[in-house]
């Protein structure tokens, strides 16, 4: 069974995780809309953060 302070760990990295998604995309959108290739490539160095944190989330875990 999982502590309440392990849950809510569990649900605060959920959280960053959802939210610099969600953040990414619509840069990503607005990236694409106007056309701007440095800010789009820029974008998907942030979903490669995303995955190195939930991996260093998935390593003390």
């Amino acid at each position: 069974m999982v502590s309440q302070m392990g849950l809510l760990d569990g649900l605060t990295a959920l959280g960053v995780i959802i939210s610099s998604l969600i953040c990414g995309s619509l840069s990503i959108y607005n990236s694409k809309k106007l056309d701007a290739k440095l800010l789009y490539y820029q974008d998907y160095q942030w979903f490669y953060q995303v995955y190195y944190i939930w991996d260093l989330l998935l390593i003390l875990s």
